[in-house]
């Protein structure tokens, strides 16, 4: 077996061969070596196979050649750094640094440099990395075999770190993080917990996930391209939304008219506590006759506000004020809001509205086109309202729409939560405005030298341009909290969704940006036609922000810290204890 080895790394003998049977003694015969070899020619013969070579016919010419001709597919060579293959006495390295150098060389001054550098580590990595070798041992072994000592345990130990770097980096440019306060606050989080090996093992996972998503689907995770991973995502979703409209009693998954009262029944069916802690209509009223709604009362043909209560619906009235008075009005109506006590509160349970199409569908139109879907929620009052639209069908509108009136479900939960918990401070008024609003807070973000991690409630735009620099910082978000036991309901209504349990925070690069299984992003991107260069990845980024957070910190932390700070404040981490 070290003869392969000694081959393609161009070793001296009798040395190579000597020290190469001493390490497998120290690693009780364990057949590292052989399963590096294994582990080489699948590589090789991967890439072979990929150019359409066969193994076994191929002279080192015609190979030389062919990847030559492959030289810039990064994909191609991803994972054949230490590959390399004898063809009767030439050694062919499959490294794509090596291919590159000898890109206008003869076959004679081919390049080997890369990848016997890159084998001579792999060997001594294996061998350390093996739990019953010692460090030292396998350095001088690795030294007498003709190995560089550059390759030895020093490498090792700077490559571990150099990994390391490599998967807070990799995870920073998933998240588009701002550095260097990303790599500063996940540093802090692992003093903190004692979990130092918290971010590989999550960058492992991100992959295997990934691997097991696209299996599960029939792709190669070897060759499978980001554009063809997206476009099977979006294919698994469109499936998922036409079995999820037969399961509620649709035949037509476009038709709005058709899916939206079968939707508002199935949310109404699932199984969720629906009692809130909410503001009492009458309270809601007594505002509204300070603060006449003008434009909406205009609009719906009303003069006087008492009529207006009498015959209107009156939580979509309240709902539509949003829609109708503008921002100076709605700015005045919160310096109102604030005079509201606990006591102005009641218990009453969730209710879901559709908004009346011939009244609203107008005042609607602009909240739509910005949203890309159709559902609004009023946390004060514990109502959940879909929006009319104007078109009559809609692209993928179960899985769009059905989702979200769980979500909202959950979120006016945490409210409620927040506000029932609040209800005995003396400004309970103002503490309910501010958190409504949801403006972000002010505070310092490092407090003696420990980097404190935002709660955003706001949802910000997908591109960074638009979207301000707190939303690139640490923080955690409510919102992925809310998608979470979304899902969990989604799943209890159709098991099959259960293809996308747990992947919210996952997702690979490709083409500098990520391919996610974030089921609310794939949804919205099938729902509305999002190209693959355009692709949605926001809701998958606060997944990933809030699940480093639960990594170091734990998920019991995160659900107290985002109840109690829900008012926009810091998360302190150095004053947590860790919780699983």
């Amino acid at each position: 077996m070290a003869k392969f080895l000694q081959q393609l790394l161009q070793a001296k003998e009798p040395l190579f061969s000597t020290a190469m049977r001493s390490l497998e003694v120290a690693s009780g015969k364990a057949g590292v070596d052989v399963r590096l070899i294994a582990d080489v020619m699948s590589q090789a013969h991967r890439v072979m196979r990929q150019i359409g070579l066969d193994p076994k016919d191929t002279t080192p010419a015609e190979l030389y050649g062919a990847l030559r001709a492959r030289v810039d597919d990064d994909t191609l060579f991803a994972d054949s750094t230490y590959a390399g293959l004898l063809l009767g006495d030439d050694v062919i390295s499959f490294n794509q640094a090596d291919i590159r150098e000898s890109i206008d060389r003869a076959f004679t001054a081919r390049s080997l440099h890369h990848m016997q550098c890159a084998l001579q580590y792999e060997v001594v990595d294996r061998y350390v990395a093996h739990a019953r070798t010692d460090d030292a041992v396998v350095a001088q072994f690795a030294s007498d075999a003709g190995l560089n000592v550059c390759y030895s345990i020093d490498n090792h130990k700077h490559k571990q770190t150099e990994e390391s770097e490599h998967m807070s980096t990799n995870l920073s440019h998933l998240l588009e993080a701002e550095e260097p306060i990303f790599t500063q606050a996940v540093q802090q989080l692992a003093e903190l917990s004692g979990k130092s090996g918290t971010l590989d093992q999550l960058q492992d996972e991100l992959i295997e996930k990934t691997k097991t998503a696209q299996r599960l689907m029939g792709l190669d995770p070897e060759t499978v391209s980001g554009e063809a991973f997206y476009q099977a995502l979006i294919e698994r979703i469109a499936a998922d939304n036409e079995r999820v409209t037969k399961l509620i009693g649709g035949t037509d998954s476009d038709d709005v008219r058709q899916m939206v009262p079968l939707m508002v029944e199935a949310a109404n069916k699932v199984d969720f506590d629906r009692n809130v802690f909410v503001l009492k209509h009458s309270k809601a009223k007594d505002m509204l006759r300070q603060m006449p709604p003008r434009r909406l009362m205009e609009r719906l043909g009303h003069d006087d506000i008492e009529t207006m209560f009498e015959k209107e619906d009156f939580d979509e009235i309240y709902t539509a004020l949003r829609f109708s008075e503008g921002d100076d009005w709605l700015n005045e109506y919160n310096e109102l809001f604030k005079t509201v006590t606990a006591d102005d509160y009641e218990q009453r349970d969730i209710r879901i509205v559709e908004m009346d199409q011939d009244k609203y569908v107008d005042l609607a139109e602009k909240f739509t086109k910005k949203k890309l879907h159709n559902v609004t929620h009023t946390k004060e009052l514990g109502v959940i309202v879909v929006v009319p639209l104007r078109q009559t069908h809609s692209k993928g509108i179960t899985l769009k729409t059905l989702p979200l009136l769980f979500h909202y479900l959950n979120e006016i939960k945490l409210y409620s939560s927040f506000f029932k918990m609040k209800s005995n401070d003396e400004h309970f008024g103002e503490t309910v405005v501010q958190t409504l609003i949801a403006e972000l807070g002010a505070g310092e973000q490092v407090v003696d030298g420990y980097i404190h991690w935002r709660v955003i409630q706001r949802y910000f735009a997908k591109l960074k341009s638009e979207a301000p620099k707190e939303a690139f910082e640490p923080h955690v978000h409510p919102e992925d909290l809310h998608w979470r036991n979304a899902e969990e309901l989604l799943y209890q209504l159709d098991p099959e969704t259960a293809f996308w349990k747990d992947n919210d925070y996952v997702a690979i690069d490709s083409s500098g940006s990520p391919v996610t299984l974030n089921f609310i992003d794939v949804s919205l991107s099938y729902a509305n036609d999002i190209p693959y260069p355009e692709r949605y990845v926001y809701h998958f980024r606060e997944s990933l922000w809030n699940e480093i957070f639960i990594r170091f910190m734990g998920y019991k932390n995160l659900e107290d810290q985002v109840l109690q700070q829900l008012d926009n404040d810091m998360i302190a981490p150095e004053s947590l204890t860790v919780q699983d």
